[in-house]
């Protein structure tokens, strides 16, 4: 079987484990869009992949294309987000983010005005304190940019708009209501 190599800047949307110790891991890519990787012996103690595939990590991958699942062959860290992930409000928010661009990002679509929002948003929470604003600024650029509401039109209740266009609830805003209720 011939692979073949290819290399990505991308954020970390979700990890499963699977076997006993690889990991399937979905990237958003600004080059290939929404991947699926499957990271072999990441789970293990002494692997150096474990810090660069973590949720919301801004990575750049090296990736051999298979028949089946592309194969993880390296990863390098480009930004890890520790202020974000030292405090709960702004690891809810990034967490929030993450699960609003996988939602609505699929398999292979290629959007690099989505990929480069979502990176400045996940900047935006680990050096600003108004995380509800930034938190309603993300919805309405999202569903800007993404053409399901017109630029420049106000808007109420970002919430229900964000789970109306998507048909689906969104399981974050549950903890981002009650962290976000006071701030």
């Amino acid at each position: 079987m011939a692979l073949r190599n290819y290399i990505c800047d991308g954020i970390v949307l979700s990890r499963i484990n699977y076997s006993e110790a690889d990991r399937i891991v979905k990237i958003f890519s600004r080059e290939h869009g929404k991947i699926t990787l499957l990271a072999k012996g990441v789970r293990r103690p002494k692997s150096r992949k474990r810090s660069a595939l973590e949720i919301f990590c801004h990575s750049r991958f090296l990736v051999a294309k298979s028949k089946g699942l592309d194969l993880l062959r390296e990863v390098e860290p480009i930004e890890v987000f520790i202020p974000t992930r030292k405090s709960l409000a702004r690891a809810s928010l990034a967490y929030f983010f993450i699960e609003v661009i996988d939602k609505f990002m699929h398999e292979g679509e290629r959007n690099e005005y989505i990929f480069d929002l979502l990176l400045n948003y996940l900047r935006k929470v680990q050096s600003n304190i108004g995380l509800k604003k930034i938190r309603k600024e993300f919805i309405y650029d999202v569903l800007v940019a993404l053409g399901f509401w017109p630029a420049g039109r106000p808007m109420e209740y970002e919430e229900a708009v964000l789970e109306d266009v998507l048909s689906q609830s969104i399981n974050t805003i549950r903890v981002g209501k009650s962290i976000f209720s006071n701030k």
